[in-house]
């Protein structure tokens, strides 16, 4: 299969330990070849979506839908804090999707309120789920999970 890359660019900024920076953002879009499941395929995806501060929970949705991935694992995802408008983003993504989805959220930590970690949507529940702790707590760094 021949493959082209194409890019699309992003500028954003964010905040890392109160200081503000300039991010350049390079998204990968394959042809849509690459995106065809086939009929035994399951099919999974990751996303960054920096608590849907660049798409909101419509232009996400509308990416995922084009995916059309059985699981989708999700990094920065808010439950109910307040930059996100007490929101509890995973469940919303889950309900636009369709609910025959299934989700799963792992909180990595305390923020604003609310929650901020890791989010999956399944087609079909799982047999089982871990929540795990890969760093520990250091000078106010972040919590990070797996």
């Amino acid at each position: 299969m021949a493959f082209k890359d194409t890019w699309e660019y992003d500028k954003v900024s964010h905040s890392h330990k109160g200081k503000y920076n300039d991010t350049r953002v390079f998204a990968r879009y394959p042809p849509d070849e690459i995106f065809a499941k086939e009929a035994n395929m399951t099919k999974i995806a990751t996303w960054n979506i920096k608590h849907c501060l660049n798409k909101g929970i419509e232009g996400i949705t509308k990416i995922l839908r084009s995916i059309n991935a059985d699981i989708y694992c999700l990094q920065e995802v808010d439950k109910n804090t307040s930059r996100s408008g007490s929101r509890d983003q995973l469940e919303e993504l889950r309900a636009a999707l369709g609910r025959t989805w299934k989700k799963n959220f792992a909180k990595a930590f305390d923020y604003q309120g609310g929650e901020f970690g890791l989010g999956i949507l399944y087609r079909e529940e799982p047999l089982r789920s871990y929540r795990h702790l890969i760093t520990p707590i250091v000078d106010g760094d972040e919590q990070r999970i797996l």
